[in-house]
């Protein structure tokens, strides 16, 4: 018979999966058997470094996603989020720093600055109460219209998809939107992010119970980066997208930087 072993078991010698692209092999039988192709696998995650990712979403407007350009990838979509630091590990202990991790990569990126709100960060449920798939753990963030960027934020831009909802990107990213249709609809969009895991974890807090909107207590104790972020405003009512996309897919860049794709506000 063959076994399956699931995918996020921490790695044992040569039982583990052996990830090529989307399809890994298993051993077939227990440890002594066979190799067997499963496909519908991410790539691995067994760089050793963990991450953690937003799921931004807004009540009307739908789940903030984040446009790159790489050589590898092209065009792509990604959910907000990075790499958590060693040393915020050993300064406040890992589920502190996930949290750090994932306000300060916010910020970075799009100039949401929730550093000092942390207890607006949901840690997303993964099904069985599992919090962490590959290294990575997911949190949730009820965007308010008071997160855009406030007029005349310099280098603060529109999502490709029109909404009146400014940000300020990182040098990374090329443009923004809103997607709505659940989180099905989101791991779809991001299916090139992360090497699949950021589809595969939706795909699961998809077929989990729903999140709580229930704020979250601060961890105790929690002696995370205190800096000082943009000033908190409305968002920018009454303005458009006017970006030109002719010769590009649908919504997307002919140049990295948000000024090249977004109307400078």
């Amino acid at each position: 018979f063959f076994r399956v072993l699931p995918f996020e078991l921490p790695c044992v010698g040569s039982s583990h999966f052996l990830f090529r692209g989307k399809c890994g092999f298993v051993r077939a039988g227990g440890f002594s058997g066979a190799l067997r192709t499963v496909c519908g696998m991410p790539k691995s995650g067994g760089d050793g470094e963990r991450r953690a990712f937003l799921v931004a979403e807004h009540p009307q407007l739908g789940v903030l996603v984040l446009q790159a350009r790489k050589k590898s990838k092209g065009v792509h979509f990604q959910l907000p989020g990075g790499r958590v630091d060693p040393e915020e590990v050993e300064a406040v202990g890992l589920d502190n720093a996930f949290l750090a991790a994932a306000a300060r990569e916010l910020f970075e990126e799009t100039a949401i600055d929730v550093r000092e709100q942390l207890d607006r960060l949901l840690p997303l449920d993964l099904g069985q109460g599992q919090v962490e798939l590959g290294g990575r753990r997911y949190f949730r963030l009820h965007l308010r219209d008071s997160d855009a960027c406030p007029a005349g934020t310099l280098g603060a831009c529109l999502p490709i998809s029109g909404e009146s909802f400014a940000l300020r990107l990182s040098s990374e990213h090329t443009g923004f939107r809103f997607v709505r249709g659940g989180y099905p609809a989101v791991a779809a969009v991001v299916e090139l992010h992360s090497g699949g895991w950021n589809s595969a974890a939706l795909r699961r807090i998809a077929a989990a119970p729903p999140p709580s909107l229930a704020s979250a207590a601060r961890p105790e104790g929690f002696q995370g980066p205190h800096t000082i972020g943009v000033e908190d405003g409305p968002a920018v009512p009454g303005q458009r997208n006017t970006s030109k996309s002719e010769g590009n897919l649908p919504g997307t860049c002919p140049e990295a930087g948000c000024g090249s794709c977004c109307t400078a506000m």
